[in-house]
């Protein structure tokens, strides 16, 4: 399965970037198959989500609430899974779904 993890390294003032670090090095030494998608700025993630819904199994959102809107609004009505990695500022979303705070866990399952 690939997953595309868009990633706004903006979030949560720069704890997204720093988090998505240890991430990606987890992921690559679990041998996971998945594509990087960092935001370049406002306005890019939902089109980020977009094309990772495109090319990939599933997607999966890295920052905060802001974050997670803009993927959410980039991947609704594709079919693909959406999956939340806590590491923004508030994460009032994951708070409310009871989704582990640690973002790294979070994404490892």
């Amino acid at each position: 399965m690939l997953i595309g993890f868009i990633v706004n390294p903006a979030a949560g003032r720069g704890r997204a970037a720093r988090l998505w670090t240890k991430i990606e090095g987890q992921l690559l030494e679990k041998g996971c198959s998945f594509r990087c998608y960092p935001s370049p700025g406002p306005g890019a993630l939902q089109q980020l989500a977009s094309q990772a819904a495109a090319e990939c199994d599933a997607v999966a959102a890295v920052g905060g609430d802001g974050t997670l809107h803009q993927v959410l609004n980039g991947v609704i009505g594709t079919g693909v899974p959406l999956g939340i990695v806590p590491a923004g500022s508030g994460n009032d979303f994951c708070r409310s779904l009871g989704i582990h705070r640690d973002a790294v866990k979070a994404a490892l399952g």
